[in-house]
Order: structure tokens, then C-alpha cells, then sequence
């Protein structure tokens, strides 16, 4: 019979006949071990659900207890109250306990919840009779027993309640009681506290652990258990590129998402910093979208851009421009205006920055032994000299300081407050540092090491987590970027022109040593140098390269349904390419460039907005033009341009031709396709891929520049400067 605490554990003849009955009706199963335990575990869960009745049905049908006797009966007097019964219980299960030294532990506990009660209800001498006659005998914690007898002065069980923290007998506290004392005893006696739960959370932990691409946020109580758990890759991780920016006119070396995910910032050879607002799409629903925001320039005596760093506010942008350079710039990201300029030596070389959490200070560094910290309000405070620094991030310390990490050319990652002047080395690398990346929630650092891949280091236990390899190294250096909802993903660049994705919370299995290499994605046509993940739409990653252009990748589920809704003209931007002209055409891959390319003719695509930039592609390669709004051909330009638009031509969903003066031609109307060229007279493909525009000139006279620091080199006609491309720090060769 059930008591009225849910106990299974009834009295009286009849009960006992009762269940007697039902014994005989119901023969006991044969079991194994494993069955019975199992049926211990489920009998218990269901116990805990309140299916006190259910519970007690299985244990008569399969004919095990829950619990010895003498368990059984702590457990009832426990949730009845009846102290005096507990602890005759637990002195007859004393034997059975893991230590004979957790006894006296589990009296005071007792004792404890008895002198609470009773406080509670106002029995203040019963109280102190515990307090002196239980609880002070067993001299277990004074401290502890100093503060529950301060609590007999309380006026009332509010005050009690309020000073104790305890939240009274009807609150749980017995029940929380039973599961605190439960570990001091084996399995085979008493079971440990919501055991099926904690079975249930392990596997699903393992499962998710083991899903190479698991990139949500749900916790494991939300997933489901009705099958292996299994994340499909279309729908969680970025697989497919959903747009082309190719506002660059020369080569993107960096490209960094702001902390709260709206802005995208890139820069390059090309002596700009271009700033993308991030746009959710209304239809579909979590597809973001990229469109052109500003255009910053930071000069072209500079060299180009080495760096771009967000303040934690996501409202200020730093740039750091070439070796060469000796100042940074500061720029309001949603206006454009320029904040700060700052230049301290003229032999500084200030190629790296990092933000303090305040959005003021900020620390910047290079590898010619200058090291900085700076604030927006003032300029120049604080300097650590003879610190060639490669790489900087910032870090909370628990004491409520900042810590910047510093990696310098002697491989290794440096601590150092700026507060204390105090500094230390948190560990040493194997060969020489390229860049780090640390994640949103400070715990995990990213450092690309030459010839050696990607290490993931544990801030807080100072120790390698996963190294990862798969990437091509070259003598350029490469960015990686921490990201996911869980921070469980690693992306770098590669000098194979692919994109490379890592699931470091894979832990070992089937298969482990697939795990270990990345996914890889294609689309560049040249070297890509830096990735970033967006930190609020985790499916959403960067990734800059030489082929001058930036690509947003998104996972397939959400790029299908970007792409639609870009034919549509309902998702931002519209079809097409973007109003302003620097956005290509979301879904125009490398695959489409690959086939246009060996398709005669020509094509090309627009966009309603101030003018129609088309794709203008032929036999002899991929080209593009810009044709501004108003009457009159573009210069230079003679040739025809099909476009795909209900704004120019025909109406909605009507095809027509556009040619340079503006003036719309019917299908018929327009010109045969030009003659294929020979083949000898075509150009390599492997030639056209990535020059989407021609190179540079090179520099008329030789000239010296300087190369990571450490050397002079000559640079004469036809090879480019070697401030212009970031290089590996011990780097030597004159490729």
C-alpha cells in the first residue's frame, strides 16, 4: 500500500495478505543480473515521475526489490519524519557503508534536518535538546554547529528560512536529504539518486559527442530519444556558398565578423577596409544575408591592410596596415568617421591589435620589438619593450583584470597584465606562431602553427586539447576562427584554395581518425588566408582569399532556401547582384563560373538599383562590366548583355536582352553567338582561374623591402613587394 509520502513500503495484515495474493497470481520471472538491475533503475525513475503505484507493480511482477529491508525502512521514516526510526535504521545499516568514517556524517545530517523541523514549528526546547543531546556529540564541522545554533534566536520560520537557507520540511529538503546520504552507500543497497536520468543524459552526451556535425544549441534533455542522435551537415554546418563579394579590386588577406554578428569587415592589398551589414532574411526565416555598408580607406602609401579587430560594443573597427606601417586607425563602423589615428615611432611596424573588454583600451604590437597599450581617449599610455610580437588576444582574469596573450617569435604564448606589469609564459609551440584565435567564451585558443596545423590550447588547464591537421601550409600566413553555438567548430584558411572545418568536441570512437580530418569547401580560386564565424548566426562563416573576393558560406538547408528566395527578389539585396554593385549573385559558385567559362556566347546577370553590373562571359574568359544608370553606352563597351529581370525588360518573369546603350532586345533580335576561337588560341583554364582582374603593374624601380622583420630583399620588375603579402615569421625562402 502507498503511504502518503509516495513510499512503497506499507503495513498491516491485509497489506501483507494483499501483496501476498498477488505474488501467487503473478510468478516471479527469471532474471539475469543485468535484467534485474535494470529493473531496479526503471522501478526507482518511476518513483521519482510519482508512479508510486506503477513502481510497485513492477517490482512484484518481476519479483526484485528495490532496496534491502533495511534501506527500505530508512527511506520511509526519512520522508514520514519519524527520526527516531531513521536512526534506528541507519545504525543497522551501518556495516553496509562504503567507510565506516561516513557514519557520523550522516547522523549530523539527521540530526540537522530533525533541528530545523523543529525550530520550524516552534518546539525551540526540543530544538535545543537536539542541538546539545545529537548534534554536538558527534563533533562533526564546528563551524557548521556555530552556525545552526546562532539560528535558535530566530524570530519566526520566515527569518529561519531566510538565514539557513533551507527551504523548510514541505520544500523537498527530506527528499534532497535521501539523495545527499544515498552516495555513502553501494549500489546493491541503495540506489544512487535519479540513476536512469543520469544513464540517459551519458548516452546522449556520447552521441552528440560523436556527431561530426553537431552545431546546435540544444541542451541534451531537449534532444530525442527515440534514435540515435545524428546532426545532418545540410542543415547544421556551413557547407555551401550563398554569396560572392567581390568589391575588392586586389588581394583580402583578413575578414572579421563583429562580436554581436551584424557587421562583416575585410580588407586587403587593396589599401580599403570594407565594412557588410549582416540582414536576417524575413523569407526565409534565419537565412542571413550580406550587403555593402562602407568603404574605408586607409591609403595606399600603407601597403594594404595586415589586420582588422572589432571593440567588445561592435561599434569601433581598427585597422592595422602592412610591415611597413607605422600607425593604426580607428573608425566608427555604423557612420564611417574616422576616430583615431595613432603613431608613436616612426621605426614602429604595428601589424597586429586586440580589444579590451571596456572598448576604449586597446593593445597593438609587430614584430620589431613594439608593444602597446593604447585607449581611444588618450593615444599612447603603457609600453613593454623588446617584445616582437606576432599575434595578440585579450582574456578576463578571475580577479576582474585583463590579460593579454601575446605570441612572439620565438613560439611562444606569453601572458601579460598591463595593470601589475607582470607577465609569464603560458606555453611553448612547435614550430613558429602564424596567428591565434580565441573563443567568445575565453576558453579555448586557436594558434596556426607553420608546418604544423592548427593547436587547440585550454586556457584554464594549460594543455593541448586536439591538434588539426589536413590544411596545406605555404610561406603566407593563415587565420583560423572558433565558432558554433557550443564553440565545438575550428575553421582555417589553406593554401589549396579551400576552406578547412574541424568538429574538435569529436572525441574518440569509430572512426576517430577521420574525425580528425576537416571538412573541406571549394570555391576559391586561390589561397584563402583568413575565416571568421559569425558569433550570432552560428551556421554562417567568412572566408578571405587571394582570388580577391570574400565568401559567405551557410548550410546547404539555409543556402537552398537563400538562393530562392534571391530569385524571388524577396530576400535582402534582391535577385541578382546587390544595388551598390560589389555583391555577386548568391549560388554563383565556381562550378557555374567553370561552365559559363567553356559555354560560347555571352551572359550575365543584373539587379534593379542605381545602374545594371552584368557578368560578361565569352569564349576567351570571365569578365565583368558596370553600366551606369542614364542613356548613352558604357565606355569601352560595344557588347550586348543578357539579363534575367522583371524590372528592365518584359515585365515579370520575362527573358530579354539589354545591350549597351540601354535599349531592350527580343529574343530574335539578338545577335548570334561570336565564333569559338581555336584552341591554340585559347587561353589555359587553369590561367583564367581566380584572375576575375588583372594584376597590379609591378614597380618600376628595384627596391629594397623589408620581409618579416628579419631581412632585405630586392624587389625588381615583376615580383611584388614583400610588405604586401603577411608572411610566416621565420619564413626565408624568396618565393
Amino acid at each position: 500500500m502507498e503511504n502518503g509520502s509516495g513510499c512503497l513500503n506499507g503495513s498491516g495484515a491485509a497489506d501483507s495478505a494483499e501483496k501476498a495474493q498477488q505474488q501467487q497470481q503473478c510468478p516471479a520471472v527469471q532474471l539475469s543480473e543485468r535484467n534485474r538491475e535494470a529493473v531496479r533503475v526503471i522501478g526507482q525513475y518511476l518513483r521519482e515521475l510519482g508512479l508510486a503505484r506503477s513502481a510497485e507493480a513492477l517490482v512484484l511482477e518481476a519479483g526484485c526489490p528495490l532496496e534491502s529491508g533495511a534501506a527500505a525502512q530508512f527511506r520511509s521514516s526519512v520522508l514520514l519524519g519519524d527520526w527516531d526510526g531513521a536512526e534506528a535504521s541507519l545504525a543497522s545499516l551501518r556495516r553496509a557503508l562504503w567507510r565506516e568514517s561516513s557514519w557520523s556524517e550522516i547522523a549530523f545530517r539527521l540530526a540537522e534536518q530533525r533541528y530545523l523541523e523543529l525550530l520550524e514549528s516552534g518546539a525551540h526546547i526540543a530544538a535545543l535538546c537536539v542541538l546539545r543531546g545529537k548534534l554536538t556529540p558527534l563533533q562533526f564541522s564546528p563551524d557548521r554547529l556555530h552556525r545552526l545554533s546562532g539560528l535558535i534566536m530566530c524570530s519566526g520560520p520566515e527569518e529561519l528560512r531566510q538565514l539557513s537557507g533551507w527551504s523548510g520540511a514541505a520544500g523537498g529538503t527530506r527528499q534532497a536529504l535521501l539523495d545527499s546520504v544515498e552516495q555513502f552507500f553501494p549500489p546493491s543497497v541503495m540506489l544512487p539518486p535519479k540513476r536512469l536520468s543520469v544513464l540517459l543524459d551519458q548516452a546522449v552526451r556520447a552521441q552528440v559527442s560523436r556527431c561530426r556535425h553537431h552545431n546546435t544549441s540544444l541542451s541534451p534533455d531537449q534532444l530525442t530519444l527515440l534514435a540515435d542522435h545524428s546532426c545532418q551537415a545540410a542543415a547544421s554546418v556551413p557547407s555551401v556558398c550563398s554569396q560572392v563579394l567581390d568589391a575588392h579590386q586586389d588581394e583580402v588577406h583578413v575578414c572579421q565578423f563583429s562580436p554581436n554578428g551584424r557587421f562583416l569587415a575585410t580588407g586587403g592589398r587593396d589599401c580599403v577596409a570594407i565594412v557588410w551589414l549582416v540582414e536576417a532574411a524575413a523569407n526565409p526565416p534565419g537565412a542571413p544575408r550580406v550587403r555593402h555598408h562602407l568603404t574605408l580607406r586607409i591609403g595606399e602609401e600603407r601597403g594594404g591592410v595586415a589586420w582588422l579587430a572589432w571593440s567588445p560594443d561592435s561599434r569601433l573597427l581598427l585597422a592595422c596596415a602592412a610591415e611597413e606601417a607605422t600607425e593604426v586607425i580607428v573608425w566608427e563602423a555604423e557612420t564611417g568617421d574616422c576616430i583615431k589615428k595613432l603613431k608613436h615611432r616612426d621605426e614602429d611596424s604595428l601589424t597586429t591589435a586586440a580589444w579590451l573588454p571596456d572598448s576604449n583600451h586597446f593593445v597593438v604590437g609587430g614584430n620589431r620589438g613594439h608593444f602597446y597599450l593604447c585607449s581611444v581617449d588618450v593615444g599612447f599610455e603603457k609600453a613593454w619593450d623588446f617584445i616582437r610580437v606576432v599575434a595578440l588576444a585579450t582574456r578576463r582574469e578571475d580577479d576582474g583584470g585583463t590579460a593579454v596573450l601575446a605570441a612572439d617569435t620565438f613560439a611562444r604564448i606569453r601572458r601579460y597584465r598591463f595593470d601589475t606589469m607582470q607577465d609569464e609564459t603560458l606555453f611553448r609551440e612547435d614550430g613558429p606562431v602564424m596567428s591565434m584565435s580565441i573563443s567568445q567564451d575565453e576558453t579555448l585558443l586557436a594558434v596556426c602553427v607553420a608546418s604544423a596545423g592548427v593547436h587547440l590550447w585550454d586556457l584554464r588547464l594549460r594543455v593541448c586539447r586536439r591538434r588539426l591537421h589536413g590544411l596545406t601550409h605555404g610561406a603566407y600566413l593563415l587565420h583560423a576562427s572558433i565558432g558554433g553555438p557550443n564553440q565545438d567548430f575550428v575553421a582555417s584558411g589553406s593554401h589549396d584554395a579551400r576552406v578547412c572545418v574541424w568538429h574538435h568536441g569529436c572525441q574518440a570512437g569509430d572512426g576517430a581518425q577521420q574525425h580528425l580530418l576537416p571538412d573541406k569547401l571549394s570555391g576559391h580560386g586561390g589561397l584563402v588566408s583568413c575565416v571568421s564565424w559569425n558569433p550570432r548566426h552560428h551556421g554562417m562563416l567568412a572566408s578571405a582569399s587571394d582570388d580577391c573576393t570574400v565568401r559567405i558560406w551557410l548550410p546547404a538547408s539555409l543556402a537552398a532556401a537563400a538562393l530562392a528566395a534571391s530569385a524571388d527578389g524577396t530576400g535582402p539585396g534582391g535577385a541578382g547582384f546587390s544595388s551598390n554593385g560589389c555583391c555577386s549573385s548568391t549560388g554563383y559558385n565556381m562550378q557555374q563560373r567553370q561552365a559559363e567559362r567553356r559555354a560560347p556566347g555571352l551572359h550575365g546577370l543584373s539587379a534593379a538599383g542605381a545602374g545594371v553590373r552584368c557578368r560578361l562571359l565569352d569564349a576567351h574568359g570571365l569578365q565583368d562590366s558596370y553600366r551606369p544608370p542614364g542613356p548613352g553606352p558604357a565606355p569601352g563597351r560595344a557588347h550586348h548583355h543578357r539579363v534575367s529581370t522583371e524590372h528592365q525588360v518584359g515585365g515579370a518573369g520575362a527573358r530579354g536582352w539589354i545591350a549597351a546603350d540601354g535599349s531592350p532586345r527580343g529574343d530574335a533580335r539578338w545577335p548570334p553567338p561570336r565564333a569559338r576561337p581555336p584552341a591554340a588560341a585559347r587561353q589555359p583554364a587553369a590561367r583564367l582561374r581566380g584572375q576575375r582582374r588583372p594584376a597590379p603593374p609591378p614597380p618600376k624601380r628595384p627596391r629594397l623591402a623589408r620581409d618579416g622583420g628579419q631581412r632585405l630583399q630586392r624587389c625588381g620588375p615583376g615580383r611584388l613587394p614583400a610588405r604586401a603579402r603577411p608572411r610566416c615569421p621565420d619564413d626565408t625562402s624568396l618565393g
